[in-house]
């Protein structure tokens, strides 16, 4: 029984650090939002990571479908999505 148990925690573990990579490796979400979304992982182990990885992947398909595209998902960059980062005339920073 204990080994199950230990053998199911590594395998959570490493799913939620696969799921919080994912998170941080997207170019289209700023920092608050990857932060978020891994926490999101954390505290809601299985269930989070499925959510975080099925809602970015939706995403995904939605712009490809958008773009005209039919890059690979996750490889959407700024210049493919036509947003330059600078639609508020800020620097992204969100600070005073």
């Amino acid at each position: 029984m204990d080994l199950y148990l230990t053998i199911g925690g590594l395998l959570l573990v490493v799913i939620n650090i696969l799921a919080s990579i994912f998170c941080f490796r997207r170019d289209d979400l700023n920092r608050f939002q990857k932060f978020t979304q891994s926490a999101i992982v954390w505290f809601v182990p299985l269930l989070g990571a499925i959510l975080v990885y099925s809602i970015n992947s939706s995403i995904d398909s939605s712009m490809s479908h958008l773009n005209g595209s039919d890059a690979p998902t996750g490889e959407h960059s700024s210049a493919a999505t036509g947003n330059s980062g600078s639609s508020f005339g800020g620097d992204g920073g969100g600070g005073d």
